[in-house]
């Protein structure tokens, strides 16, 4: 049932959401736990965490899900791959480096990419079997180069 809000029902929840949270809102309206959060979340009203009641401050401490009290926290993954390639060229200096030459030398015309030695697909990524020797490669598409990376894995 879609009932709509008030603007007494708005104006209630905008003063006790904030300082209470949903269980306090709850008490004042006669909304569900999720309606109240929904509408509270439409409006931007967020709840002031250092005016809490005692328990809207358990129920808070309890229910936060921020940062590392959330369930799926990572450590910290941010969606910036830049601190990961800082990672990738401090492990594997070697590999990076043989990296960047291939993809020099395609850039120069120096090497041409070649279609997939296993199936002639066109669009091929460059294989390293020993990243010492930069300019001998091996091209393979995608799925076979998963595949080759896979096995190396298993074994």
């Amino acid at each position: 049932m879609n009932v709509k809000w008030s603007d007494k029902e708005i104006e209630i929840l905008k003063k006790e959401y904030v300082t209470g949270g949903c269980k306090v809102a709850m008490k004042f309206l006669s909304r569900s736990e999720s309606s109240i959060h929904f509408m509270a979340y439409r409006l931007g009203i967020k709840v002031n965490k250092s005016v809490l009641s005692g328990y809207a401050k358990a129920y808070h401490a309890e229910h936060d899900q921020c940062g590392k009290n959330n369930p799926n926290w990572k450590g910290g993954i941010t969606k910036s791959n830049y601190h990961y390639k800082k990672i990738q060229v401090k492990r594997y200096p070697e590999k990076i480096r043989a990296r960047d030459l291939v993809r020099l030398a395609i850039k120069r015309g120096a090497i041409k990419r070649q279609p997939c030695e296993i199936c002639g697909n066109p669009k091929t990524q460059a294989h390293h079997e020993n990243y010492s020797k930069p300019y001998e490669v091996h091209w393979l598409c995608k799925k076979h180069h998963d595949e080759v990376h896979y096995k190396a894995r298993i074994l």
